[in-house]
């Protein structure tokens, strides 16, 4: 579908929805989703699959096979441990980066996230830091494999957004043994969604606890 003039133009593969819904329903519950949301409307797999420019059947077996479309890249880290990237095949990559420009970058995350984002710099994360005594660095062990199912689900494909279905399948093709990989590049900006609430919350303790400290050495 597409939306010109203030007006819904539906196509090939929203007819199973319109059929449904009758065009006045359909169009209705359109434009209250987009209302709501800057994401594509997707209500069926006729249409998810014409969001990713997949055939219907092409669609359903990659989301079954997502497993074996990954293969196994290490790469050697500066301390000499190795490094494991989960590289999805070209398909998978393609339809991953097409979820990731078109659905991901529209969902909300921290203000005080400074990277995996469009338009973040080394520099938006090193000026909260400038001037300051202390610096507490943490490196999070297997950060995007401790992300699982349910929360890719909860937080970036939840019925809030889409159906059911779909948000399942969008998280299966987001997805490597039920946990973020790394190496798609769906992963870091799923991962800032996910940790939105706990940006948040370090955030705002970290910004309190500055103001405390400056109150105190006022004093």
């Amino acid at each position: 579908m597409f939306i010109i003039d203030n007006e819904i133009h539906f196509v090939r593969s929203d007819m199973n929805f319109v059929s449904k819904f009758g065009v006045e329903l359909a169009s209705k519950m359109v434009f209250e989703y987009r209302s709501r949301n800057h994401l594509p409307f997707i209500y069926d797999t006729y249409q998810l699959s014409h969001f990713l420019d997949l055939r219907r059947n092409s669609l359903f077996r990659l989301t079954r096979n997502c497993n074996d479309s990954y293969r196994l890249i290490t790469i050697k880290k500066k301390n000499g441990h190795d490094r494991i990237i989960n590289a999805p095949n070209r398909m998978l990559k393609w339809v991953q980066s097409d979820i990731a420009r078109f659905i991901l970058n529209n969902i909300p995350i921290s203000k005080y996230a400074t990277a995996y984002h469009k338009g973040a710099t080394l520099v938006d994360n090193a000026v909260a830091h400038c001037g300051k005594k202390y610096l507490l660095k943490l490196d999070l062990s297997d950060f995007f494999g401790s992300i699982t199912f349910m929360q890719v689900y909860s937080a970036a494909f939840n019925s809030n957004y889409f159906p059911k279905q779909i948000g399942v399948m969008l998280t299966q093709l987001c997805c490597l043994d039920d946990v973020l990989p790394q190496g798609a590049p769906t992963s870091p900006a799923i991962s800032n969604i996910v940790m939105k609430n706990f940006d948040d919350i370090i955030g705002e303790w970290a910004k309190k606890t500055i103001f405390l400290i400056l109150a105190i050495v006022m004093i």
